[in-house]
């Protein structure tokens, strides 16, 4: 390169063809790493983006799953000592229970609330308002009176990772799953809900998932339990 410059300061018109190898062969390298620079700032920047989005989805959801869990409530039963549990069924990757939710401080009225991932790996709310029926409330078998997704790009889980729902009795003794669900005569021992949402929104292999884990405790029922 000193060469060609000193060259072009005499005056000396051209480039012999080893001179314009060479300068081609600079030119080559410096466009590579150039190349290789800004592919690798693109790909670090996607990941940052995509890990920032993935977190945001797991984190709204997470707060509505809470909420809904932590308003859990038993259900008074038309002629029987005891009231319905607060779940009314209970999976790894689902669950269905009632609440008291966005309802009237002065005439509250119950709704059944069921979580459940659909075929697009999205996580599904859907609700179903009680109606009074003597001195007890019954829940309509009719649609959903409410559906909304609350988050999306879930993670398909696999045998070895963590159940989107785990369940822990009073004691924080983990409910066994059997066939995927607790055991109907188990459902009243459920006293918090371990929830473990895992989010990636780029199916690039370089973008690792997000995952936030919560134990959410249902203070309706009375029971002490040290921090849930």
């Amino acid at each position: 390169m000193r060469a060609i410059a000193a060259r072009l300061r005499h005056g000396e018109r051209g480039m012999s063809l080893p001179e314009l190898l060479v300068a081609m062969s600079i030119f080559a390298v410096l466009a590579t790493v150039i190349v290789t620079m800004f592919s690798g700032l693109s790909r670090s920047f996607f990941a940052d983006r995509s890990t920032s989005e993935s977190t945001g989805i797991a984190a709204t959801a997470m707060k509505e799953v809470t909420r809904v869990i932590r308003a859990g409530t038993e259900i008074a039963v038309s002629d029987s000592p005891l009231n319905d549990p607060v779940f009314a069924s209970a999976s790894a990757e689902g669950l269905e229970m009632r609440a008291y939710l966005d309802t009237d401080a002065v005439a509250p009225v119950p709704v059944l609330v069921r979580f459940t991932v659909d075929a697009h790996q999205r996580l599904v709310e859907e609700r179903w308002t009680a109606r009074r029926s003597a001195d007890v409330w019954t829940f309509p078998a009719a649609a959903a009176t409410y559906n909304r997704t609350i988050a999306h790009s879930l993670v398909p889980r696999q045998q070895r990772d963590r159940p989107l729902f785990s369940y822990l009795d009073a004691s924080g003794e983990v409910l066994p799953l059997a066939s995927g669900s607790i055991a109907v005569q188990d459902l009243r021992k459920i006293a918090a809900v371990q929830v473990t949402l895992t989010v990636r929104t780029s199916a690039r292999d370089d973008v690792e998932p997000v995952m936030l884990q919560n134990s959410v405790g249902i203070p309706n029922l009375g029971i002490a339990r040290v921090g849930l």
